[in-house]
C-alpha cells in the first residue's frame, strides 16, 4: 500500500490540506447522525480552496450492514478567477464494516452522489471506498482506496463518464472525552489533471449515549 501511495503520489503537481471535524451523535441504537465540517486549502498550502457542511445519517439495516444518506453545502474557490462558487450534493448508498482477523476493521462504502445548482451544470457521481482501519491498537494504522466515476456534462450538451481515484494513508491516536484524531496523507487525482498531495487531519467527537 505505501509503495502503491508513493507511486501515485509522485505524479501529482500540488500540495494541499484537508481537515475534517466530525461529531457523531447515536440519537438511537440503529441510527447515528453525523455533524460533518470540511475545509481543504491548495496552490502549496497557499490558498483557500474549498469549505463544506452538512450531515450524514448511518441507519443499520441488518448486523454490520448499513446505509447512508446526507447532505452537503459547498462553497468553493473558482480555478481561474477571484470569485466563489457553491452548490448542493445530497448522497446514499450502503456501508459494510467487516472485521478481519482480530484487530483489523474493513469498511467498504458505495455511494451515489447529486450535485445540485452547480454554475457548470448539475451532475451526478458514483464512488466506491475500501477503507482499512485498526481502531482497537494504541497507534492505530489506517488506509483507504477509493475509485470515483463522474458523469461531467459538456457546455454545449451530453455528458462524459471520467474516472478518477484516491489513495490515503495515516495513523490514529484516542484522545480524551470520545474524541479520535487521524492524521495522514492523500492523493487526489483531478478530473483534469495528475493531482494533488493533501496533508490530512480527522478530528471525530463520538459520545456514548443513545436511546
Amino acid at each position: 500500500m505505501l509503495a502503491l501511495f508513493l507511486s501515485v503520489a509522485s505524479q501529482a503537481q500540488d500540495l494541499g490540506s484537508l481537515h475534517i471535524a466530525d461529531a457523531r451523535l447515536p440519537l438511537h441504537r440503529r441510527f447515528v447522525l453525523t455533524v460533518h465540517n470540511r475545509a481543504r486549502s491548495d496552490q502549496d498550502l497557499g490558498r483557500y480552496f474549498q469549505a463544506r457542511t452538512g450531515a450524514i445519517g448511518m441507519t443499520q439495516l441488518k448486523g454490520r450492514l448499513h446505509v447512508l444518506t446526507g447532505y452537503y453545502f459547498i462553497d468553493q474557490r473558482r480555478v481561474t478567477s477571484d470569485p466563489r462558487d457553491s452548490w448542493h450534493r445530497v448522497f446514499g448508498g450502503p456501508i459494510a464494516f467487516i472485521p478481519v482477523g482480530k484487530h483489523l476493521m474493513l469498511e467498504s462504502r458505495t455511494l451515489y452522489e447529486r450535485f445540485l445548482s452547480v454554475p457548470t451544470g448539475d451532475f451526478n457521481r458514483f464512488r466506491h471506498r475500501l477503507w482499512f482501519d485498526f481502531p482497537t491498537s494504541k497507534l492505530q494504522p489506517w488506509a483507504q482506496v477509493e475509485g470515483l466515476v463522474t458523469r461531467v456534462p459538456y457546455p454545449e450538451g451530453g455528458a462524459a463518464n471520467r474516472f478518477t481515484r484516491r489513495y490515503s494513508a495515516g495513523v490514529g491516536f484516542n484522545m480524551p472525552s470520545s474524541s479520535r484524531l487521524r492524521v495522514g496523507l492523500e492523493y487526489r487525482q483531478n478530473l483534469a489533471g495528475p493531482g494533488t498531495v493533501n496533508l490530512v487531519s480527522i478530528f471525530e467527537w463520538r459520545p456514548t449515549f443513545a436511546r
